[in-house]
């Protein structure tokens, strides 16, 4: 079994959409819980990966005292000190399991170590960590083929990652904008450890089983081998986003906007669904091979204990199709198919124009808008008037989507400091701007961001995107604003651009 989290956001500038149709009910991965699977052995059937028995009841795990990562931001290089933050994540999750006789502690604590703490170099610069836990396939092949790079089981460290100024942004509107780069650095290490902790425990991402959902209820075929997960559907909606979640991007966005403050260390945890079925699976009181659960068919989903968990795994095949699997939980809270997508529409448009020697911008949604949106410029609403708006080298503009039961998004403090904003009247310096543009969707559907038409614009953006429930995407745009043979109609003309957005939900 190996587990990596992503972080997309430190090497790109969005956040890509899921490859499947299932935006309904908010987020399904608010709702599910994923279980890692152990091998199939010859002919024995896969079954879900026990930490009691893969550990013995006991990860002793080993971290150098010197073991460092460096993040490389603007054009400085920041030393993490992984130990100390592992011990304190290892402690954090000991609190949990524990008391279910299972034990998390360093290797010098007594007995020899069977988890490692190492940093990997040559393996993949995209990615931030990477749990290799006993009992795998796929661990012994990684292992086997770069002995270099794995040479244990553990939880392996990008040694180097590479900060861009859009991520420093995003780590300071989810941590602080006062904390030092160190700080911001060090509470994200911890985030990535307490993940890759869970992992090591046997906790899935909940995204992986819902990219299956699609072909599931489709119902295509009934052979569901390549749902290689142990998914565990709870019957209740946990607003708290899953701290399992594959994008750290998006899992810290998401806990931001949950807790209406910055993040801190102690709100880096999992949430109560996730904890309680860790404890009951540890505990083996809904663990496979306990008296409790039953195969699929004959579960009792209202057991004292086990009442809160559906189970799916591929076991269930050979006694039930899965449609029927999935029914046995709220199909009209589960099945998009119950649902009918509802699509509204909304045209903006940005204006520049020129005006007593100097630039300012309009930012309005055209006649007709159906959608709830916020237009922000530098930071404020205020600023998208002729009164108050002014223009420059470097403008930041902020579009904002609401579906009408959400509230509108706090506009971090690093969103509206545009320390690359130079205000000027007309003159050479204002020849051309380059703006930075984000749509935030707040709400639970899809919005869908279509270019409609420019005038004097070098640089107009990507055609379209799409951008998923509690997901933003930024991209810059230049405007032509010099005097030439080809343009000279800009040189005092007013800049237009606009854009087209859809917005889908499911009713």
């Amino acid at each position: 079994m190996i587990y990596l989290l992503l972080s997309s956001s430190a090497f790109s500038q969005t956040t890509q959409p899921p490859n499947n149709n299932d935006q309904n009910i908010r987020d399904l991965r608010f709702r599910i819980i994923s279980m890692l699977f152990s091998p199939r052995v010859g002919a024995a059937p896969s079954l879900p990966f026990n930490p009691s028995i893969a550990y013995n009841n006991i990860i002793r795990y080993q971290v150098p005292e010197n073991l460092r990562i460096i993040f490389q931001y603007n054009g400085h290089s920041y030393l993490v000190n992984v130990a100390s933050i592992v011990n304190r994540a290892a402690q954090y999750w000991n609190t949990i399991t524990a008391p279910q006789g299972f034990h998390i502690q360093q290797a010098h604590t007594g007995g020899p170590a069977n988890f490692f703490i190492r940093t990997m170099v040559g393996y993949s610069s995209d990615i931030e960590a990477i749990t290799i836990a006993p009992v795998s396939e796929e661990g012994t092949r990684l292992r086997s083929q770069y002995p270099h790079i794995f040479p244990e089981y553990g939880i392996y460290y990008n040694s180097w990652i590479t900060v861009t100024d859009l991520f420093y942004e995003q780590l300071g509107s989810y941590f602080g904008e006062r904390l030092t780069p160190n700080q911001l650095f060090e509470l994200f290490t911890y985030f990535i450890s307490v993940h890759e902790f869970g992992h090591a425990l046997g906790l899935g991402h909940p995204d992986d089983v819902r990219a299956y959902l699609p072909q599931l209820r489709n119902n295509s075929s009934q052979d569901i081998g390549s749902l290689s997960r142990f998914a565990i559907y709870s019957q209740e909606y946990d607003p708290r986003p899953p701290l399992m979640m594959e994008r750290s991007d998006d899992y810290l966005l998401r806990l931001r906007r949950y807790l209406g403050r910055s993040i801190e260390e102690t709100d880096l945890h999992p949430t109560d669904i996730e904890r309680r079925f860790l404890i009951n699976y540890i505990g083996s009181v809904c663990g496979v091979g306990s008296q409790n659960l039953k195969i699929a068919s004959a579960l009792n989903v209202n057991t004292f204990n086990c009442k809160d968990y559906t189970t799916i795994y591929p076991l269930a095949r050979a006694l039930l199709p899965i449609a029927n699997i999935l029914l046995l939980d709220k199909p009209n809270t589960l099945l998009q198919d119950k649902l009918k997508p509802i699509t509204k529409t909304c045209e903006i448009e940005l204006k520049t124009q020129y005006s007593w020697f100097s630039w300012y911008s309009t930012f309005l949604p055209k006649d007709g808008c159906n959608i709830k949106v916020q237009l922000i410029c530098d930071g404020s609403e205020n600023k998208c008037s002729p009164s108050t708006g002014d223009y420059s080298s470097a403008n930041k503009f902020d579009v904002n989507i609401s579906d009408g039961e959400s509230n509108y998004y706090v506009m971090p403090t690093a969103s509206i400091q545009n320390t690359e904003k130079k205000n000027s009247v007309y003159g050479p310096a204002n020849f051309e701007s380059t703006n930075y543009v984000t749509f935030y969707n707040q709400g639970r559907g899809t919005a869908k961001i279509s270019y409609m038409s420019s005038s004097c614009y070098y640089n107009t953006g990507p055609d379209s995107k799409e951008i998923e429930s509690k997901s933003n995407s930024q991209f810059t745009i230049t405007t032509r604003n010099s005097f030439d043979i080809f343009s000279n109609y800009c040189f005092k003309q007013d800049k237009t651009i606009s854009w087209k957005i859809e917005y889908t939900t499911y009713e």
